[in-house]
């Protein structure tokens, strides 16, 4: 609905107050024909940065810690908290006191994930294990985790 409404194929009506649309012209639409395709649409009208943000989260896997992100944050070209905000209020995103933020389904982070090429996926799969692989924290036990994800990535670029 909210691509229709986003096209101006469904409105607001203000005399009287009520919702209206054109069924011819919806009717003419191409419409995807599975949630991902449509989803994958839907992202493709996003800021390079939204896009960007929702992939750096969909490779990472279906959530990302806190201290995961603040890691990432300062290491990549975009402003990730004002992308991860965005996303959160546009509902591609949840977040989640313990773990940070997640998908709010786990179609959105399929259609994000596959909205990248092949080589784009590995080349930011490797960036992001090679940003991981760069900290002390690594040896800290109370971050060990991050030893694993880090692998994870380097293993998949």
């Amino acid at each position: 609905i909210d691509s229709l409404v986003s096209r101006g194929l469904i409105f607001l009506s203000l005399n009287p107050p009520r919702w209206a649309w054109d069924l011819e012209k919806i009717s003419n639409v191409e419409m995807p024909v599975s949630v991902v395709e449509l989803l994958v649409a839907e992202m493709q009208t996003l800021s390079p940065e939204l896009k960007e943000g929702l992939r750096v989260v969909a490779c990472l896997g279906s959530s990302v810690d806190k201290r995961t992100m603040e890691i990432i944050l300062d290491r990549l070209d975009i402003d990730l908290v004002a992308a991860l905000g965005e996303l959160v209020t546009r509902g591609f995103l949840v977040t989640d006191d313990v773990s940070g933020v997640r998908f709010s389904h786990d179609k959105v982070q399929q259609s994000a994930y596959e909205s990248m090429t092949y080589d784009e996926q590995k080349n930011l799969h490797a960036r992001l294990g090679l940003i991981l692989c760069g900290q002390d924290l690594l040896h800290d036990d109370e971050y060990g985790y991050l030893l694993f994800v880090a692998a994870t990535q380097v293993n998949l670029g």
